[in-house]
């Protein structure tokens, strides 16, 4: 056996014992157009806090999966099960915002302080509408709970 025919073989071995043998042309421009995103991202700052990781989202979520390999958020001990934690757990969402919240530029609000007024009334109008949410939610679940049997209620 020469040496290209080692290659060859090896080369061969890696594909069938990898995802690519279940690449298919979807996946394959998925992942073309997940590694666009995180390059715009990167190389020329296109909102790269909200490309990277819809980029990366589309790289991962279009690797083919072998039996063999423990890939998905569900597997345990796979990559994404570790990065599937902070969507379980609810780490995420305070993280983004507290990102956000420290890119703010607050030179607006504190040359003109009647604008904490306007976020306050945000914050009220978004309290009420849980609150209005939740009121009509538990009234639901009483109706529902309370249920009369079926042709119980007669209209004359």
């Amino acid at each position: 056996m020469n040496i290209a025919e080692y290659l060859g073989l090896k080369a061969t071995q890696l594909y069938e014992t990898t995802g690519f043998a279940g690449l298919e042309l979807g996946n394959f421009v998925m992942i073309i157009v997940g590694l666009i995103f995180i390059y715009l991202a990167i190389a020329k700052n296109y909102e790269p806090l909200l490309l990277i990781p819809i980029g990366f989202g589309v790289v991962v979520g279009n690797i083919p999966l072998t039996e063999s390999m423990p890939l998905s958020v569900y597997d345990e001990g796979s990559g994404l099960r570790y990065l599937y934690f902070g969507v379980e757990k609810g780490v995420y969402p305070p993280l983004i915002f507290l990102g956000i919240g420290a890119m703010t530029d607050f030179s607006t609000m504190l040359s003109n302080p009647k604008l904490v007024l306007l976020g306050a009334a945000a914050q009220v109008a978004y309290d009420a509408h849980l609150a209005q949410r939740d009121h009509r939610d538990l009234r639901i679940a009483q109706l529902v709970e309370h249920r009369p049997e079926p042709g119980a209620l007669t209209f004359r």
